[in-house]
Order: structure tokens, then sequence, then C-alpha cells
């Protein structure tokens, strides 16, 4: 059937007499063209004036008087060649037009799993971070508990800072350890070398006043050593001067005698301060001696 009520600018077909329809803005289209069109953009395709699918309107045309509308043959003859070239088009346009539904719909769902995923990869991201900011506070401790075993290692050293005073407290000690060590941890050479150095003449100043005393000790028994043999000597003497004669029961003077040692031959009496020379008998005239041992 021959067509003169113009063409469809969507799908640039002529237009049939009962499939017409037209927006609010008052352009016209193929029915499946422009419900298609209004489903993807909500706009009229001339005017781009907003349209919903509510505002497509169908027209209906009356058939045109033939007796007005006719052709020759030939012509005739073409426009139903064209004709169904334009239905074959048409039919080949819908199938375009379905393809294209389907893959806007298969994009609809790629954005929506898109937006899935980033969001998934936000929060892996939130969580590497977190996971990076857990190892920086792991190298951190590890740093800390390398700088502590270094100090660990040189505890033998700091040990004597924990005896300087019993009153020391904990920061004090803290100061004195961090003077003898480095950044690190490690020992401190050179303050440990004026350390041992400081001991050393400590410890030299000390064997000074020992060896003073040893002398001193040395000279004081020297003396005592001499003043005895001074006494043994005189006790000698004493014994060889003096002749005791034996003590009889009745002598009043038998109740003061006592044991002679054997080493030295006297005895001290605890009334007095005298000493008695004994030799086995009464002593006839006893010697008395001072308490220094002198006659």
């Amino acid at each position: 059937m021959s067509s003169n009520f113009g063409r469809c600018i969507i799908c640039t077909l002529a237009f049939e007499r009962d499939d017409i329809s037209a927006l609010r803005c008052g352009h016209t289209y193929h029915f499946e063209c422009i419900s298609t069109w209004i489903n993807t953009s909500k706009s009229c395709p001339t005017c781009r004036k907003k349209n919903l699918p509510r505002d497509i309107i169908r027209l209906y045309v009356d058939e045109p008087d033939k007796s007005m509308c006719q052709f020759p043959d030939s012509e005739t003859s073409a426009n139903a060649e064209y004709e169904q070239k334009i239905k074959t088009l048409e039919s080949q346009l819908k199938e375009i037009l379905q393809e294209k539904i389907k893959v806007d719909d298969e994009l609809a769902r790629e954005k929506t799993m898109n937006n899935d995923l980033k969001a998934r990869i936000r929060h892996k991201d939130e969580h590497i971070k977190r996971l990076e900011g857990i190892l920086v506070d792991q190298d951190a401790m590890k740093k800390e508990n390398s700088r502590l075993k270094q100090q660990l290692k040189a505890s033998d050293f700091y040990s004597y800072v924990c005896k300087i005073s019993s009153t020391a407290n904990e920061t004090e000690i803290e100061d004195i350890i961090n003077m003898y060590s480095t950044k690190n941890g490690d020992p401190n050479c050179g303050e440990f070398l004026k350390l041992i150095r400081k001991q050393m003449r400590a410890m030299e100043q000390k064997n000074k006043e020992l060896l003073e005393q040893i002398r001193k000790e040395r000279l004081e028994n020297s003396k005592k050593d001499k003043e005895i043999e001074r006494l043994r000597e005189e006790i000698s003497q004493s014994r060889k001067r003096t002749k005791v004669p034996s003590t009889s029961k009745e002598s009043p003077m038998a109740t003061r005698q006592r044991t002679a040692r054997p080493s030295f031959g006297f005895s001290f009496c605890e009334e007095d301060s005298e000493i008695q020379i004994i030799s086995g008998g009464s002593p006839s005239s006893p010697m008395r001696l001072s308490n220094s041992g002198r006659d």
C-alpha cells in the first residue's frame, strides 16, 4: 500500500495509516519506534521536550480517495518494491532496537556490578590501609624491641648503676643507662672507657689505703713482738737471779700460791696485781713484779 503521510525520523521509514503516533509536542512517529525511544530517553527526538510513555497518542487516519491518488503502473510497481524494502528494513530495525534494549539492560546490570565492585574495592582499600598502619606499628615495635635487646646485651655493664644508690628511682637509673649507651642501644665505648679508668683509679686508691693499713698493722705487730721478747728476757733473767724455796703447808703464803704456767713459770693473783714466782717449794722471799714485768 502506498503511503503519503510522511516518514518517521527515528527509523526513516514511511508511515502507515494505521501505525502513526504523536507526542504532546505534536511530532509524529511509529508507535513502536517512539515507545522504545521514550522508555530510554524520556524526551521527544525532535524538540527534546520531556515526554512520558502515557503521553504517546495513537493517530487513526482515514484512507484517502483513491481516485485522486492514481499513479502509473510503473510507479506503482516501484512503490510496491520500495514498500517491501521498507518493511524489511523496519523488521531489521525492530530487531536492532530489541537488541539495543537487551544491550541496555546488560549495560545496566554491568554498571550495577561495577558499582558493587567499586564499593568492595573501597572496602578492601580501607582494610589494606588499616593493615598497613598495623604493619607500621609492628615495625616500630620491632625497632623498639631491638633497641631494648641491645640494652639487655649490655646489662652486665649497666648493672653497676643499679647499686649506685639504694634511694635512686627508675628515672635516674634510666638516665644513667642512656648516658652509657648510644641511640640504637649499643654500649658507648668512650663513656665505658672513662668509667673503667675512673674505677681503676678508685681501686688503686683503695689498694694504697689497704697497703698503708697493712704496713701499720705489721709495724704494730713488730712492736708487740719486741715487747713480748723483752718480757720473756726479763722473766728469764728473774728466774736465774731468784731462788724460790718450797712452800710448807703451815705457811700463810701457801693459800696465795697459784699453779705456774708451763710456758712462763709464773701465775697472776686475782686479789692484787703481784706476781709470785713458784719453783716447787715454799717461797722464802717472793718477788714482786710490776704490771710492766720489771723488778
